[in-house]
């Protein structure tokens, strides 16, 4: 490694703000979110191939205490209730 990387693929949490254009998530929500960053609307994605989507980014940085994640709507799944705080290490690796 030549240069500082930004650590991080793996990630979930709370979301604490959206922006003006998210729709499927909201603050206060637990959410899970892919290494591959993706729209959900495209063809590869409508077809479940989101790692293929012709918007993909990948995701970075997400050691952080905070992270932007692009492509939110597509990208991050809530769950019903925030889980127990020992299951959380578990969903890192789903």
């Amino acid at each position: 490694v030549d240069a500082p990387q930004h650590m991080g693929h793996e990630y979930c949490g709370i979301v604490v703000e959206v922006g003006s254009e998210v729709r499927n998530v909201r603050p206060g929500q637990f959410v899970v979110g892919s290494f591959c960053l993706s729209d959900n609307t495209c063809p590869h994605c409508r077809f479940g191939f989101q790692s293929s989507c012709e918007q993909r980014e990948f995701m970075s940085g997400a050691q952080a205490p905070y992270a932007r994640v692009p492509l939110a709507d597509g990208t991050l799944v809530a769950t019903a209730e925030v889980p127990p705080a020992e299951l959380v290490p578990d969903l890192l690796a789903v």
